[in-house]
């Protein structure tokens, strides 16, 4: 695990909630946190294809979304922070 200074942390926690905010405003829950939960054990996987495809996707996508998404996969964490917001903002609506 990589400790992440205060402007690291700040930034993955803003593209969480924004993440979370959208999900929950489409209806999206049950289907993004199923995904999410099977989608764990291959997010190293899922990382280093979105690395190897980062010259296609950042075109189409714009290299800060891209770069967004790349260091979101990172880690498996980022991945149960994001189910915990979704589920936090369905409570709440």
């Amino acid at each position: 695990m990589t400790t992440l200074n205060e402007n690291e942390a700040a930034e993955r926690d803003h593209l969480i909630d924004s993440i979370a905010a959208k999900v929950v405003a489409l209806r999206l829950e049950s289907p993004v946190v199923f995904l999410l939960e099977s989608h764990k054990p291959l997010s190293t996987l899922s990382h280093s294809l979105i690395l190897l495809l980062k010259p296609l996707a950042s075109p189409l996508f714009g290299v800060t979304r891209t770069q967004a998404l790349l260091s979101l996969l990172a880690q498996r964490e980022n991945l149960e922070l994001l189910m915990q917001k979704i589920e936090i903002y369905s409570a709440a609506r």
